[in-house]
């Protein structure tokens, strides 16, 4: 489609019509560059009667421009082809050239018109450029001369052209200059993915090659670069050294900065300038670009790489001088590939803190990964460079920031400078490396203590060591026993304020102190700290994990609130998902199980891509274990897995297993798996129940394999330690369990105490089940309050979508009596199990028809050989078959077997 060339098409029309008329006519067509000069031609040949004119195209080269009569030769051996000349043209005699095409006998004459189109006049050597001259003179408005002639050429300023290519255009009496086409012709091309800025046909050509070729790679550029190598190649050097100039300072070029890198004056820059513009290199005068990037590489085959890196360096130390902003220093220092300049380093860092506030975090380490690459491994800038890398890095790849601090104490002197790059890491983030940091946390401690050297710095560093062995019981007492002191001068200081952070949850997971000591002395942080992003790299996360255990979540509420404002502005994967994850443990700590899922999916979706789950895990762990849910434990721990785990990723795993197991209906393995889990972190000196609830899993475990004794006197320990920590929602929780399971009167005096405590308690989830229980217990004894507790707990369940809650308290107000044990089961099981919604959950539902057989048959009053023997199977198969009602209907023996068949069949 050839669109805003009507002025130029009518030229042609009228110039044709004389010819045809038999008078001479000449047309000439100047452009710059990529000006669509040969798609002009072409639609000049389509304009001609196939029948009546006879067309000649013939173009000059730039590999041809110094062989004599090169393109006269072209245009002749195609005439010859087309057996229309009238004699030979000597090329010693120019002017002759009218008599070979048109004087002899011998030569026929087209009907119309004879046309010459000559293309990329610009290229003609010296002796074509004579006589085409002189055939200009001779034809032109002569009459019985049916000949057009139409020369095209790049748009030549006078720096630029020959004396013989002037002498051509001035005999030419009608000169079209091709003009760049408008906005809304390119619009009406009609594709909307073009990425071209200019209406240059060229470049749109270029565009349209590189979407249509659907590659990666540029092609359109590349294609560019070889249509430019013959224009630049034809370039005086001095004006070659002008484009270079004006390449290697793309965006921050001038007259003045072009005149010094090449060393011209700025008038003669000025000329310069206006010759390549006009020759369409260059877009420009007083501010110059170069038309495409395509140019570049052109430039780059032509003057070879060294040779440009060499005007990349030029460059780059014009623009310091010259004050031009870092970032575009830097990508010159990239492109010059020599960084030995004293102040290229912190070039390159500011550069990439440009960068990183402008396009993210990620173009900012991209910089300096590429400034790492480009400085050689000796240079003194390089360790600068790698500890400004490990500060982007920690924000969205955790992994990748702890290699390059690795390298970075590598080529640290020690003392203060290790202490700076360790206390820009999280202590979460530290413990989980694939390499031990601890050791260079000993040793820094060491020789800050023997300097005498900044105190603030030292505080961060011993929160940073303190961590990561915190699964030791012997550094657990050492940390805890700092509280001997008055911790409120650590208070004044940032890395004072880490070291609290540290103690009061070596203090909660040991039990040194309850929930309301422990609750003071994070709060007492808390309001000294501004709630920002930036809290993710401190020990600060830690004493959310302590609130949250110990159920102060009104104040922790508002810092998160301020937490995620600042996350949100700043747009930081490592802090969003660290906050997902404070979010989700304060959520299970309130008892909204759907929105602690939420928050610990939207932590599942981002933390393979950040790796930070080491810095998640004092929320993780505790929040999925504590929800009870085997899938998102399973998920989150596999997710956060590290090659050398500690301790307590192990007792997670065991603790997950354990639920397997207990969904399986592997109850001896649950127990197995229980019992590890909590020996684990029991050995580190984590007494706290919150830490990881075990003795919960145990209890359900034991009682599924028929142990009641083992069971209660699990959850009766469970009972002291939850006594010691005294947060309402995990005593009250103990409480309804232990009530439930005991039953009777002492069973119902624990779930009042479990209703009483929890009145008025954060945990919605724990005041609903207590209340449930403690209605379902009360309607056995034909209590009236019985309906009001119900009806409490349902409205207190509907509030934190507790559905299994929810179910159990609509099937006893509807009238269906259910044991204790199966609600308890229904509450609190490992498995998950819930019964069926919209009606109670009937004794037998869950059973298969063998274990549906088996329990009519004791509830009949047959012993298990008798069974066995009726159904001709073995004894142990009915043992087996009998232990699974058991567990399914929540029951402890025989007698309550029975007594729930006969509730069912009552109600049915």
């Amino acid at each position: 489609m050839l669109l805003e060339r009507e002025t130029e098409l009518a030229a042609f029309d009228r110039a044709l019509a004389a010819a045809r008329d038999g008078r001479g006519a000449v047309l000439g067509i100047l452009a710059p560059c990529g000006g669509g000069r040969t798609a002009l031609l072409e639609a000049f040949a389509l304009r001609c009667d196939e029948a009546e004119d006879l067309v000649v195209r013939a173009g000059a080269s730039f590999e041809e421009r110094t062989e004599d009569g090169a393109l006269l030769a072209a245009l002749l051996d195609d005439l010859a082809n087309q057996r229309y000349l009238a004699g030979q043209w000597d090329r010693t005699e120019p002017g002759n050239l009218a008599a070979a095409l048109l004087e002899g006998e011998s030569a026929p004459r087209p009907r119309g018109a004879l046309v010459l189109l000559l293309d990329d006049v610009q290229w003609a050597d010296e002796s074509s450029l004579a006589a085409l001259s002189g055939f200009v003179d001779r034809i032109q408005g002569a009459d019985g001369t049916p000949v057009l002639v139409v020369f095209s050429s790049t748009d030549l300023d006078p720096v630029l052209a020959g004396q013989s290519w002037r002498e051509l255009y001035a005999r030419v009496p009608a000169v079209c200059t091709l003009a760049d086409l408008s906005a809304a012709a390119v619009a009406e091309l009609g594709d909307p993915g073009s990425r071209a800025v200019t209406g240059r046909p060229l470049l749109l050509a270029a565009d349209a090659h590189t979407r249509a070729a659907e590659e990666v790679t540029d092609t359109g550029r590349l294609w560019l670069a070889e249509r430019y190598r013959a224009p630049l190649a034809g370039l005086p050097a001095s004006l070659l050294d002008v484009l270079t100039a004006v390449v290697v300072l793309d965006g921050v070029a001038d007259t003045a900065a072009v005149a010094e890198l090449t060393g011209s004056g700025p008038a003669a820059a000025s000329v310069a300038l206006t010759a390549l513009a006009r020759c369409g290199l260059v877009d420009g005068i007083e501010r110059p670009r170069p038309v495409h990037a395509a140019i570049a590489d052109a430039l780059e085959g032509l003057r070879g790489p060294a040779a440009l890196a060499r005007w990349h360096g030029l460059a780059a130390a014009f623009a310091y001088r010259a004050g031009v902003r870092d970032r575009w220093i830097a990508r010159a220092l990239i492109a010059a590939g020599d960084q030995s300049a004293s102040w290229a380093g912190e070039v390159f860092r500011r550069a990439a803190r440009e960068t990183a506030e402008e396009d993210g975090l990620q173009a900012g380490a991209r910089c300096l990964r590429a400034a790492l690459m480009a400085v050689a491994f000796d240079n003194p800038e390089r360790r600068a460079l790698l500890a400004d890398l490990v500060e982007f890095e920690r924000e969205f790849d955790v992994p990748t920031s702890l290699m390059h601090a690795a390298q970075t104490l590598d080529l640290a002197a020690g003392g203060r400078e290790h202490a700076v790059l360790l206390a820009r890491l999280s202590p979460g983030a530290l413990d989980g490396a694939p390499v031990s940091f601890g050791p260079v946390l000993d040793r820094t401690e060491r020789e800050l203590c023997a300097g005498g050297e900044d105190s603030e710095l030292l505080a961060r560093v011993r929160a940073r060591q303190w961590y990561g062995e915190l699964d030791s019981p012997a550094r657990l007492a050492e940390v805890t026993s700092r509280f001997a002191e008055d911790p409120a001068p650590l208070l004044e200081s940032a890395g004072g304020r880490e070291q609290l952070a540290v103690m009061t949850l070596a203090g909660m997971l040991t039990l040194r102190f309850g929930a309301e000591e422990a609750a003071g002395q994070a709060l007492a942080v808390l309001e000294r700290e501004r709630p920002s992003a930036e809290h993710t790299h401190t020990a600060l996360p830690l004493l959310v994990a302590t609130l949250a255990a110990a159920e102060r979540l009104e104040e922790l509420d508002f810092w998160l609130a301020a937490v995620e404002e600042d996350t949100r502005a700043r747009g930081r994967v490592v802090a969003r998902c660290l906050l997902a994850g404070e979010r989700a443990i304060v959520a299970v700590a309130r008892g909204d199980q759907e929105q602690a899922r939420r928050y610990l999916r939207t932590v599942l979706a981002e933390i393979e891509e950040s790796g930070a789950g080491a810095v998640l895990s004092p929320f993780l762990i505790p929040a999925v274990t504590m929800l009870g849910d085997e899938e998102l434990t399973s998920a989150v721990l596999t997710t956060i897995r590290r090659g050398d785990s500690t301790s307590y990723h192990v007792a997670g795993a065991a603790f997950a297993a354990g639920m397997t197991a207990t969904r399986q209906g592997e109850h001896r393995r649950a127990v197995d798996q229980f019992r590890i889990a909590g020996d684990l972190v029991e050995q580190s000196g984590w007494v706290n129940p919150t830490v990881l609830p075990w003795r919960m899993g145990l209890a359900e475990a034991l009682l599924g394999v028929g142990d009641v004794d083992a069971a209660s006197e699990v959850l009766a320990d469970e009972h002291l330690r939850a006594q010691e920590w005294g947060a309402p929602g995990l005593l009250g929780r103990v409480l309804r369990i232990r009530g439930m399971l005991l039953g009777g009167s002492t069973g119902r005096v624990l779930l009042r105490d479990a209703v009483s405590l929890l009145e008025g308690s954060c945990n919605a989830r724990e005041a609903a089940r207590a209340s449930v229980a403690l209605g379902i217990d009360l309607r056995d004894t034909a209590d009236p309050a019985a309906t009001e507790h119900l009806e409490r707990g349902l409205l207190l369940a509907r509030g934190c979508a507790d559905r299994a809650t929810i179910t159990v308290a609509k099937s006893a107000l509807d009238g269906h009596r259910m044991h204790r044990l199966e609600a308890l089961r229904c509450f609190d099981s490992m498995a998950g199990a819930v019964p069926a919604r919209g009606r109670g959950a009937q004794a037998g539902s869950t059973l298969t028809r063998t274990e549906r057989v088996v329990a009519e048959r004791v509830a009949a009053g047959l012993s298990n050989p008798e069974i066995a023997k009726e159904l001709a199977v073995g004894v142990r198969a009915v043992e087996k078959h009998l232990t699974q009602c058991y567990r399914k209907l929540g029951v402890r023996g025989r007698s309550e077997l029975a007594e729930t068949l006969a509730n069912s069949s009552r109600r049915g």
